[in-house]
């Protein structure tokens, strides 16, 4: 008995995403202004139906500190590599949809300082603060707990991340179902960043194919995404992308590390506030395409158009947590019709060979 082919799904679109995200938060358009604290349950409902919510964290001189403070950890600290392995999602002749995850290329453009637990990083007092929580009984016994704490930053011409999942998505790592605890992650930008995610992809079901999108986050502000689909940032078309190991001292594409604008990243564990739920995330662990074949019609994987971008809603935190945030300073995000992905490989190196010392900047990465 052969097995039934995978059904093509419609792919979810960007004014679906909108109307979601809309439907929480009344007068929202991309690019406006921060919106005042919504409350715990919008938070939380945003979390669940979109899978994100990014918070504005700091701004003027506080956030100034903070990058300083932490540019000087991100020189002193001692780097390790992530390795990163490009995926295709591959189909079989005959058959309709995804079958199988295929790697093609590995890199490891990317670096991290791990902080010591005796550290607290910037960012981990609001999470602790507004991260959401089950509802009920298990409230009073569970509280965000941040680990795998580290400092990143990335070569300006790596290639996006595969896709991955920072946790596991699914209860038996096999069947597609919507994300019922709140496990997850968060990301403090220093600086105007974007990263790709799949929106919705927290709550899979068999009508939609969730999308790409390079979700622009504000500088100052944290990103905050429960477990879900997402592919960090770099170069996402696969005609321009590089992959090849960090370049070396004596190679025209060496840069220097120093220069790279690092961002936070920290995994948060789901539990209890004593005990750790089997599917915690795993410090330098990421759950990839390959690990969980169910859910490989559930995204749309396409290397050769780029993602749309969207600027999603920056909420105002409640005000026991906005003590970093000097007002009336307007949102900075990346440069309106600039990405920070290169428009040219070659270009790019063509300028790099003339001129060895000078290396393109452009807003972070993450």
């Amino acid at each position: 008995m052969q097995d039934s082919p995978p059904k093509e799904l419609e792919d979810l679109t960007m004014d679906e995403i909108e109307r979601r995200i809309a439907t929480h938060i009344p007068g929202w358009e991309q690019g406006s202004e921060p919106t005042p604290w919504p409350g715990q349950e919008t938070l939380t409902t945003l979390m669940n139906e979109v899978g994100f919510v990014v918070v504005r964290y700091a701004t003027g001189e506080p956030l100034q500190r903070m990058q300083d403070q932490v540019t000087r950890w991100w020189q002193e600290g001692t780097k390790g590599t992530i390795a990163n392995q490009m995926e295709h999602a591959t189909r079989k002749e005959g058959r309709q949809g995804y079958t199988e995850w295929r790697a093609f290329a590995e890199d490891i453009g990317r670096l991290q300082v791990h902080m010591p637990e005796d550290i607290v990083l910037p960012g981990e007092d609001l999470i602790n603060c507004v991260y959401p929580r089950p509802t009920g009984a298990a409230a009073a016994t569970w509280e965000p707990v941040t680990i795998m704490r580290a400092i990143l930053a990335n070569h300006p011409l790596v290639g996006a991340q595969h896709i991955h999942w920072d946790q596991p998505p699914t209860k038996g790592l096999s069947e597609a179902t919507r994300i019922e605890k709140q496990p997850g992650s968060a990301i403090l930008a220093l600086y105007p960043t974007e990263v790709y995610i799949y929106p919705c992809s927290n709550r899979f079901d068999d009508s939609k194919r969730c999308i790409p999108v390079a979700l622009a986050i504000p500088e100052g502000c944290i990103l905050m995404f429960t477990t879900m689909a997402h592919a960090g940032y770099g170069v996402w078309h696969e005609g321009q992308s590089i992959h090849r190991p960090v370049p070396s001292a004596d190679d025209f594409m060496a840069t220097n590390t120093l220069e790279w604008q690092p961002r936070i990243h920290f995994h948060i564990k789901r539990g209890s506030k004593t005990t750790a739920d089997p599917r915690m995330a795993a410090p330098d662990e990421a759950v990839r395409g390959r690990d969980v074949k169910g859910l490989i019609n559930h995204l749309l994987i396409d290397h050769w158009n780029h993602p749309q971008r969207l600027r999603p809603p920056v909420l105002l935190p409640p005000a026991l947590a906005a003590s970093n945030i000097e007002p009336d300073i307007p949102l900075k995000w990346a440069i309106e019709g600039q990405s920070p992905e290169p428009r040219s490989i070659a270009h790019m190196l063509a300028a790099l060979a003339l001129d060895k010392t000078k290396m393109p900047r452009h807003p972070g990465v993450a």
